[in-house]
């Protein structure tokens, strides 16, 4: 059973690594639209898959930055970004080359944003939950496993006792 209780604090460190890679995210994305440069980029590609199990976008983009040095990105992006992208040959980005997300597509800016913040909001949440469920559920382990102790050694006890009692008889 404590085998098993290491292994169930994986999903705490699992959501404490989403939340802070979203964190990551959302300050990159933060910080990109606010110090990057104003930029457009074209669109050499972009596919929307919309199946059951996996629904999300790839887009081949390029620009010049300010340097007069040319990129060519290729990004996946959620389903609902996509679209809002998918009309349009020319896209204003802000470019930001040392950020944690070096591109804000400014269409989607506010959608995307919101979208991170909210599962930033999601995983953190999950993690103080599952963080606090794991405490209790230690507590009881160690409360469980010190009781079968305890039981064990009334039971050896009450065997030892026994023959003392059928020697007496």
């Amino acid at each position: 059973m404590k085998k098993l209780l290491l292994l169930y604090w994986l999903i705490p460190i699992y959501l404490l690594f989403l939340s802070s890679y979203e964190l990551l995210t959302y300050i990159g994305i933060q910080s990109t639209n606010k110090d990057g440069v104003s930029l457009i980029s074209r669109v050499d590609y972009l596919k929307i898959k919309n199946m059951q199990a996996q629904s999300n976008g790839v887009i081949d983009i390029s620009f010049t930055d300010n340097k007069g040095v040319h990129h060519t990105k290729r990004m996946t992006l959620p389903v609902q970004l996509a679209a809002q992208l998918q009309d349009l040959a020319m896209i204003p980005i802000r470019y930001k080359e040392n950020s944690f997300m070096p591109i804000v597509f400014m269409p989607t800016y506010e959608f995307h944003y919101k979208m991170v913040l909210m599962n930033l909001a999601i995983t953190f949440f999950s993690f103080l939950v599952v963080l606090w469920g794991g405490f209790r559920i230690n507590r009881y382990v160690f409360n469980l496993s010190s009781t079968e102790v305890l039981n064990d050694q009334v039971k050896q006890a009450w065997e030892q006792a026994k023959p003392i009692e059928s020697n007496l008889a």
